[in-house]
């Protein structure tokens, strides 16, 4: 069930596309969302990926990026870009404007997040080819941060997974983040660093032999 502030979300979502006469529908397909009316909201979605497909690279380029953007502000797409809007619009357009445009961060920093092919090696090309690319910093840190907190979620019982992997990527997590400036999620994601970091050396001290840990 969606919350209100994605309710909110998707009404200004609508508010802003209808000003654009060929993203009417999807404005259409927004603001049902937003009123829960969901079949109605898909049938307008159905309108506007058919329409899409008579349009030019730029104007779907355009579109794409607009609404990503608006994505990333809010924290995530969620139900503004169901499987469809992603299968037939948002990822084949990303793609094609990395075959266009091989060295283009922002192409590889969305198929990233639209969690495509290997996400993680997107985004760390987003970033060898745009170091001040703070998202893909960000979400890189966060995305090892969660491997690691679920290879430590059985503890004291046993650890999933190698514990001196952990540290290595732990350490690569703390790189990424000194180039990010402080805030209060980066702040937290230090804390984060420091307190895996902890778990996984007790780990260590306490079982020394090389596959002392559950591999899988």
């Amino acid at each position: 069930m969606s919350n209100v502030s994605d309710l909110d979300w998707l009404s200004a979502l609508a508010n802003e596309a209808s000003e654009h006469n060929e993203w009417r529908e999807f404005a259409a397909f927004a603001d049902s969302r937003s009123q829960g009316l969901r079949t109605e909201a898909f049938r307008h979605l159905s309108h506007f990926i058919h329409a899409t497909r008579d349009w030019k690279f730029e104007e779907r380029l355009g579109f794409c990026r607009w609404l990503l953007g608006k994505g990333d502000a809010f924290g995530g797409l969620g139900i503004a870009s169901p499987q469809p809007l992603r299968a037939s619009l948002l990822v084949p357009t990303m793609r094609e404007w990395l075959e266009r445009e091989p060295k283009i961060a922002e192409a590889h920093l969305w198929l990233g997040l639209l969690r495509c092919d290997d996400p993680s090696e997107h985004l760390t090309s987003a970033l060898a080819l745009n170091p001040n690319c703070q998202r893909a910093r960000r979400v890189l840190v966060e995305w090892i941060i969660n491997d690691i907190d679920y290879n430590q979620h059985e503890l004291p019982s046993f650890y999933i997974q190698d514990p001196r992997d952990d540290l290595v990527e732990l350490e690569r997590a703390a790189d990424l983040l000194a180039g990010v400036p402080n805030s209060t999620e980066i702040d937290r994601q230090k804390l984060e660093i420091v307190e895996l970091r902890r778990r996984a050396a007790a780990w260590l001290a306490a079982h020394p032999l090389p596959g002392d840990f559950a591999d899988h």
